[in-house]
């Protein structure tokens, strides 16, 4: 707006969200401000994309209310976020902020953005970090494929010559079940992992056991996701979304009701006493 993209290479930003809010601490708002960006500069720049980087990012593994994270969702924030920025080519670069603790105080915002503890012990974060280098170091974003339910990210890439879908969404308190078609007459093999761990091969084939009656289906594969994305990796080139089932399972035991107050209260006394 005001001339600066005449006078530098590239511009920096600090991304940080995890602070502000319900529904605005996910990756949807995250790329929603990265494609708002986009459109700022192309409207500054003659309808060109600029160099952007990204020089700090990162979500704390704190007990502090409302700033705090567990190790499991940092993971999964971590992964969702590299995903996703894929999908812009004007981003060049990507630094997380932290590497490592920089204490041991479970109550501190600032001493827990580390990827690994002081101790040089690895959180789970690391383990997506590693896994997901190459995709994002040397993988091609392809696209995200639409879905009924836009909380819901199914991303394509591919990655030396295999295709790759990531599964995620950003619901608070579900799991979602996609259900995979192919054309394919004799598809091959797939295999399955969530980011960190270890792939596992599914063969297609499905059947919803659940309910009664239901088919055998060779041409269906089944995967339940959460926040922490699941990707497939295969040829996908005639695979498609054929069923999406978002199904209420929250993560944590909710405390039992309280006991309602009696109306009236009875004294008790050992047999053979008197009352007061």
């Amino acid at each position: 707006k005001n001339g600066v993209l005449e006078y530098v290479d590239a511009l920096a930003m600090h991304t940080y969200n995890f602070a502000d809010g319900p529904g605005r601490d996910t990756v949807d708002a995250f790329a929603a401000r990265l494609e708002k960006l986009r459109d700022m500069i192309r409207a500054a720049n003659g309808g060109k994309d600029f160099p952007l980087f990204i020089t700090e990012m990162g979500i704390p593994t704190s007990t502090a209310p409302r700033l705090g994270r567990t190790e499991s969702q940092q993971a999964a924030q971590l992964a969702q976020i590299l995903l996703v920025c894929r999908m812009f080519d004007f981003l060049k670069g990507f630094w997380w902020y932290d590497f490592q603790d920089d204490n041991i105080k479970p109550e501190s915002t600032e001493s827990n953005f580390g990827l690994i503890r002081p101790d040089t012990t690895l959180k789970e974060a690391a383990y997506v970090l590693a896994d997901l280098s190459p995709l994002i170091r040397r993988g091609r974003f392809v696209r995200r494929l639409p879905l009924s339910d836009s909380r819901v990210w199914l991303l394509q890439y591919e990655l030396d010559g295999e295709d790759v879908f990531a599964l995620f969404h950003t619901h608070a308190e579900d799991d979602i079940k996609v259900v995979f078609e192919t054309t394919a007459e004799r598809p091959d093999a797939v295999t399955v992992r969530h980011a960190g761990r270890r792939p596992v091969t599914r063969q297609w084939g499905y059947r919803d056991w659940l309910r009664k009656g239901q088919p055998q289906w060779e041409n269906r594969l089944s995967v339940t996701v959460r926040d922490l994305p699941v990707l497939i990796c295969g040829d996908l080139s005639q695979v498609s979304v054929k069923e999406l089932e978002r199904r209420d399972f929250p993560r944590t035991i909710a405390a039992p009701p309280a006991l309602p107050e009696p109306e009236q209260f009875v004294d008790a006394l050992p047999a053979g006493t008197d009352g007061p």
